[in-house]
């Protein structure tokens, strides 16, 4: 086997049995607690577990993407440590929350609820904040209806009727169903793939 052959040789090697991502984000934080590292990747999953994991007293740790000089996209480099100073270590603890929910390499994402505007709602909204720390242990709809622009409380099916009546109002045309907060049926089958992706 390749690592194998790269040990003999005084290269190290660690191998994942199942998902890569987590062991190579860990490989990289402990690897910046003894000298200055850079993790490339395209992936935004392993962006989130070192927001997550990282040591902000820890050598610099940064996170490049791998874009190509043909490629219209721009490489970006994100400082580990300076990021996780801040957004603070409770929303990095819930960044795994946002990016699931908000659709990831295994779960689909919300109609409408894009990573940005979410960051910035969990940032904001102190409720949204409990329920994502709760979602973390267990799977909940109150999220759902908080990214989707209802009040704590207010629960899917009326925040959905409500939304199509601002909608039937003020339209000249039909409401885009596919426009509407997701059903409760749909929100808890969405909810219960971000949980086991959580």
């Amino acid at each position: 086997m390749l690592s194998h052959k790269l040990q003999e040789n005084g290269i190290r090697a660690v191998r994942a049995d199942g998902n890569a991502d987590l062991l190579i984000v860990q490989t990289a934080v402990e690897c910046a607690s003894r000298h200055p590292i850079t993790l490339i990747g395209e992936d935004t999953d392993r962006l989130v577990l070192l927001c997550m994991h990282a040591d902000t007293t820890s050598f610099p740790l940064l996170f490049r993407s791998e874009g190509h000089q043909t490629s219209k996209k721009m490489r970006r480099i994100w400082n580990i440590n300076w990021l996780k100073k801040q957004l603070g270590p409770k929303i990095c603890s819930l960044l795994p929350f946002v990016h699931a929910i908000t659709g990831c390499d295994t779960t689909s994402r919300l109609f409408g609820v894009g990573k940005e505007a979410a960051l910035k709602k969990l940032r904001s909204n102190v409720e949204l904040k409990k329920e994502a720390a709760g979602f973390l242990k267990q799977s909940s709809k109150e999220e759902v209806t908080c990214l989707n622009g209802g009040d704590y409380g207010e629960g899917l099916a009326v925040l959905r009727y409500r939304k199509f009546c601002e909608k039937a109002m003020r339209g000249c045309s039909f409401v885009q169903v596919h426009t509407l907060p997701p059903t409760t049926a749909a929100a808890q089958s969405h909810s219960a793939r971000t949980y086991f992706q959580c």
